[in-house]
């Protein structure tokens, strides 16, 4: 039996296969709108895609009180690449 990919693993993403033929991939994430947290889906066409989506998202979230710190945005450009 061939050996099976390990699928990356995500804090806030959820990345599953559905069987919708023309976007069989879909990832789900939490947005909180107005105090309350829902979950919102997205469909992709490729696996791919749907793992860049959701690790863009991932990085996102992670960054979300980075903004919100009292590093100025002139310092915050010196750190990132």
């Amino acid at each position: 039996m061939a050996k099976k990919l390990k699928q990356a693993q995500f804090t806030h993403c959820k990345v599953v296969i559905t069987s919708h033929p023309k976007a069989p991939w879909r990832v789900s994430y939490p947005v909180d709108e107005n105090g309350v947290t829902r979950r919102k889906r997205r469909m992709f066409s490729t696996e791919q895609k749907a793992l860049d989506f959701a690790a863009g998202h991932e990085k996102e979230v992670a960054d979300h009180g980075v903004r919100f710190g009292s590093i100025t945005a002139e310092a915050r450009r010196a750190f990132d690449y």
